[in-house]
């Protein structure tokens, strides 16, 4: 019987970690959200050309545009080419930060937020597993604990 309860509580720590790192990723995803948000917030709009692609491995498009306060900047992007097919010569909108220009993100929803959905999503799994690890031990605590 002293076997049968020493393997409920190691069911139950298991369903504590898994709740504690649910509870890690959801802070992770909220701060990536609120970190993305003021990016968002303080960003300017502008019209982007796709002027070149690297051709390492991700694809990397090199922009150029210039800013509103007429300053043309040239550089490679932070994001690479897997989710979308950038080509030379496309025009594209970016948000760049204006006191720090050299800041630049594409407009597409994944681009900005992908970081908080993954985390987001780690952390449903983790709460999931978690409901479901004490929906087996309440069916399981007749037969384990007396």
């Amino acid at each position: 019987m002293a076997e049968n309860k020493t393997e409920y509580f190691k069911l139950a720590a298991i369903r504590k970690r898994a709740n504690q790192l649910g509870l890690l990723f959801l802070v992770i995803a909220a701060v990536v959200c609120v970190n993305e948000s003021l990016f968002v917030a303080g960003a300017a709009t502008v019209k982007a050309r796709v002027s070149w692609i690297n051709l390492d491995e991700m694809r990397t498009p090199v922009l150029e545009f210039t800013t509103r306060n007429g300053e043309f900047k040239s550089m490679l992007a932070q994001e690479n080419n897997l989710f979308y097919d950038y080509r030379e010569g496309m025009q594209l909108d970016v948000l760049y930060d204006p006191e720090h220009p050299e800041q630049v993100k594409f407009t597409h929803f994944l681009v900005l937020w992908a970081g908080a959905v993954f985390f987001g999503l780690l952390a449903l799994a983790c709460f999931v597993f978690a409901y479901l690890m004490s929906k087996f031990m309440r069916l399981c605590v007749p037969a384990i604990v007396p």
